[in-house]
């Protein structure tokens, strides 16, 4: 489905600069005039060699000589997008960069809600490298290698290159689709701060950033620091905010005879003929509930609530609810990203660096209340055995004391068949808090007089706490169905132990049915705490061997050691819950 998404003239971005470079060359200006030591000063200035960082080799050379061409995006391009997240600017100016997960299209994502990535011709994000000034960093996700962008502040980006081709052979099988390496500021001073706000031209889908940064050089130029700090938020776009999104709100059946002798044989033929087009998906999970349903070829059977009312005559397709009307178009966030580096040149020959990140983003996905059946299928988990197991919650017991009879006299003596939405126990909330932290520091250089060094170390910590509200406690749903009357008409739960635990009955017939009481026991509030570390040590030499009559044998020499360790530890409880189970696990990957 669409979605328009361009914002308004009116909301246009506000900006101040104040550059500290326009005032410095005023005064060498002034000074020119009567120091002619300055000016030699400022012309050697402008004559030092420029800083080359270089994408897919060591070996330097320009990007036309490289078997795969490299696509650039300079700082001028970027602020010209008006966009503020930096993933949403690639992925509408570079024809080979699709959106990798973001905020339109991870609403039914467990782990990866939030996180802003990019993918290389669509050939999967885990194939898609993404590097910032040319170095691997911490992954974003425990379920792949996710770079998230919103964890580096837009202002501290110079610019961005893109190896367009698989770049696998110099990088390995994470770059099979290619590479992307965001490079940060380098010369940039003075102090810029920029705001910018808007919506979408048909509402809905606020945004707000805010970017500042500061450059500046010290101890007679031999240092370089800089700074930059982003915040951004994004309000979302609900389901309700477009037209074209809700594809009917009811469908409106007539009295015509053939029409409904159609619907007593296949319900679902007669709809769809009468209207392919404005037909929609509807699902029997209602929050009154479906009971005794008995074929799929008569919808038109079984029990169901309207309401408080009881009827006879379900038929999914006429009565069901749309889920989408819980769908999020676009899940709402805040980013806030901070950032620093400085460099400084030790002699001639010798510059140490150092550069840090930090970033804390949160996301709301509000989704549908859960909605589940007696044979719905969940993953259990027993944590003395270490053994995985299914199981499900199971129909109604026969006996059980709220049924109507008009439902009694026609169930199994096994129990009844169920479908209902629990809207009393609320939407499910998914809420993932995610922080990031990247170090790197190490020095470089030049020895033999055109050869060039570099040795450092990194360091990068991952932290992801998710909170997943409003599930249901598959024991508890089964504990308090299985219920039954005392003499003094009192309803309780059978099972003594569950009871001991708190056991509330639960009464599942009726819209508004389930007592708030019956909703705490039953609701299972889970948490996914996840842990990434990251460190590596790398070095390497590069230069001219020797001469050849086309010219110089470049090369490069080097060495890596890598180790990823993350964990993984969550609360579900025994007997599982309805949520896609997550086992606690740790592990770690070294590379030489």
């Amino acid at each position: 489905m669409g979605m328009n998404t361009k914002k308004c003239s009116i909301a246009a971005a506000i900006a101040l600069a104040i550059s500290g470079n326009a005032w410095a060359d005023a005064e060498v200006e002034r000074q020119a005039v009567a120091e002619s030591t300055n000016v030699s000063q400022q012309a050697a200035k402008k004559e030092a060699p420029e800083k080359i960082t270089v994408t897919g080799s060591r070996i330097k050379r320009d990007s036309f000589s490289v078997a795969t061409p490299i696509a650039t995006m300079d700082r001028n391009a970027i602020d010209d997008t008006g966009l503020g997240s930096l993933s949403e600017i690639l992925v509408n100016e570079l024809p080979q960069v699709s959106e990798g997960s973001s905020n339109t299209n991870s609403q039914s994502s467990v782990q990866n809600t939030g996180l802003s990535t990019i993918d290389l011709r669509e050939l999967g994000t885990n194939r898609t490298l993404t590097l910032i000034d040319g170095r691997r960093v911490v992954s974003n996700s425990y379920s792949g290698n996710y770079v998230s962008l919103n964890t580096i502040p837009t202002s501290m980006v110079e610019r961005v290159e893109i190896i367009t081709g698989g770049a696998s052979a110099a990088y390995g099988s994470d770059a099979i689709a290619g590479v992307v390496n965001i490079i940060t500021q380098q010369d940039k001073e003075g102090f810029t701060i920029k705001a910018r706000g808007g919506e979408s031209t048909e509402g809905g889908a606020k945004e707000f950033t805010i970017d500042s940064d500061f450059g500046t050089t010290y101890a007679d130029d031999r240092g370089y620091a800089f700074l930059s700090l982003t915040y951004d938020e994004q309000k979302g776009l609900s389901y309700w905010d477009r037209d074209r999104a809700q594809q009917m709100d009811s469908w409106t059946y007539d009295d015509d005879e053939m029409c409904n002798a159609m619907l007593t044989e296949s319900g679902y033929q007669c709809m769809r003929d009468i209207s392919r087009a404005d037909w929609r998906s509807l699902s029997d999970s209602i929050p009154g509930g479906v009971f005794d349903e008995k074929s799929s070829t008569r919808p038109d059977a079984g029990f169901w609530y309207d309401g408080q009312t009881l009827r006879d005559d379900w038929h999914e397709e006429r009565y069901g609810i749309d889920f989408n009307q819980y769908t999020m178009l676009k899940v709402p966030d805040k980013a806030l990203a901070i950032a620093g580096k400085t460099e400084f040149e030790v002699n001639d020959d010798v510059e140490v660096y150092f550069q840090a990140q930090f970033s804390r983003n949160t996301s709301e996905n509000l989704k549908s209340p859960e909605s589940e059946d007696e044979c719905d299928a969940i993953i259990t988990h027993d944590t003395a055995t270490g053994v995985f197991g299914s199981d499900c919650i199971g129909r109604i017991p026969y006996d059980n004391p709220y049924m109507p009879e008009e439902i009694r006299e026609q169930a199994s003596s096994r129990g009844v068949k169920w479908d209902r939405n629990f809207i009393e126990v609320g939407q499910i909330l998914n809420k993932n808090t995610r922080d990031t932290l990247r170090t790197w520091a190490g020095a470089r250089g030049t020895i033999w007089n055109d050869w060039d060094w570099d040795l450092s170390v990194s360091y990068g910590k991952f932290k992801q706490e998710q909170e997943r509200s409003n599930e249901l406690f598959v024991a508890n749903v089964r504990n308090a169905l299985n219920a039954e009357v005392l003499a003094d008409g009192t309803i309780q739960c059978k099972d003594a132990d569950a009871r001991a635990e708190g056991c509330v009955p639960l009464n599942l017939f009726g819209e508004g049915s389930i007592t708030p009481e019956a909703a705490d026991y039953i609701r299972a509030n889970t948490e996914i705490t996840s842990n990434i570390e990251q460190t590596t040590v790398m070095g390497f030499i590069a230069g001219d061997l020797f001469d050849m009559p086309a010219g110089a044998v470049s090369s490069a020499f080097g060495f890596e050691y890598r180790k990823d360790e993350q964990s993984v530890s969550t609360n579900v409880p025994e007997g599982g819950v309805t949520f896609n189970y997550v086992p606690d696990f740790k592990g770690d990957v070294s590379v030489y």
